[in-house]
């Protein structure tokens, strides 16, 4: 499977359309590079603040409740683009209301063939804990993408062994780390963690990241990091464990998976993390 991660330099599209319009241009872009999933970043839909009105926008609690309102929109338009371009798309997140002032960040997937799902963020930063209106999710899933199975952890997620540990024991050979971080240190810590990830599961491990200044948004500031696919450090796989990483102004990093390869070479590995967790 060709995977291809984004580095989304965040914008200020003048409506809903604009934001259409141009999520339509990149994800053409990587479809046109044989990308068979797109991953996009956490909070990239908080974007479309940028539509409201000023003092709106300045305020995530405003910002989130009205938002809501675009949600079936947003939902509609990466189904319709999956289905276009005959190619799965992990949307980023949806701050999505689950009730009255209650928000869970939520990551959506979307196949050609209209199949959906989601999953929540489990592990709130700092900033969500007080943002006061922002809650974690409650369960853990795995998907079937492609026929690959295939988790979920969005950004903090990714720092934490245990949930992914028991997504790879529900079968996931593949983890998607929709992410956002605003300072150097945030983005060393989500690769850190997704580079553990790839080590002791056996996994492929495939991030992608917001870039740039949005001093309009509270949650959208500013932002850091590059996009990558990573690997287990072992025989047939890059020895620092990245297969594929942006560069400076470049959208997307690309790269084959083969759920084959990471098979055989799992059973020749130099260190077998996966199979001694439990010893």
């Amino acid at each position: 499977m060709k995977v291809a991660v984004a580095k989304y330099s965040v914008g200020m599209p003048a409506d809903i359309e604009a934001f259409a319009m141009r999520q339509r241009e990149i994800l053409e872009e990587a479809s046109r590079a044989g990308a068979e999933l797109a991953v996009l970043p956490e909070y990239l839909s908080l974007e479309l603040a940028a539509t409201l009105p000023r003092a709106i926008s300045a305020d995530l609690h405003a910002s989130l409740a009205a938002l809501q309102v675009h949600q079936a929109t947003w939902q509609a338009l990466y189904a319709g683009l999956s289905r276009e371009l005959g190619m799965t798309i992990q949307a980023g997140t949806f701050l999505t209301q689950v009730a009255p002032e209650r928000y869970r960040n939520r990551a959506w997937w979307f196949a050609p063939d209209g199949q959906r799902g989601y999953q929540d963020k489990l592990q709130l930063t700092a900033f969500e804990k007080q943002s006061g209106v922002i809650e974690a999710g409650d369960e853990l899933r795995v998907f079937d993408l492609n026929g690959v199975p295939t988790g979920i952890a969005v950004c903090y997620d990714s720092e934490f062994p245990l949930p992914v540990r028991a997504q790879r024991e529900a079968g996931a050979r593949l983890l998607l780390v929709p992410s956002c971080t605003d300072t150097a240190a945030g983005a060393t810590r989500v690769r850190v963690g997704c580079m553990a990830r790839a080590l002791e599961n056996w996994m492929f491990v495939a991030t992608a990241v917001t870039s740039g200044t949005a001093d309009w948004s509270p949650a959208l500031d500013i932002n850091t990091g590059e996009a990558a696919i990573y690997v287990p450090m072992d025989h047939g796989f890059p020895a620092d464990g990245i297969l594929a990483m942006t560069r400076g102004e470049q959208t997307w990093a690309i790269a084959d998976l083969d759920i084959g390869l990471l098979e055989r070479q799992r059973e020749r590995a130099q260190v077998a993390v996966d199979h001694d967790w439990h010893n």
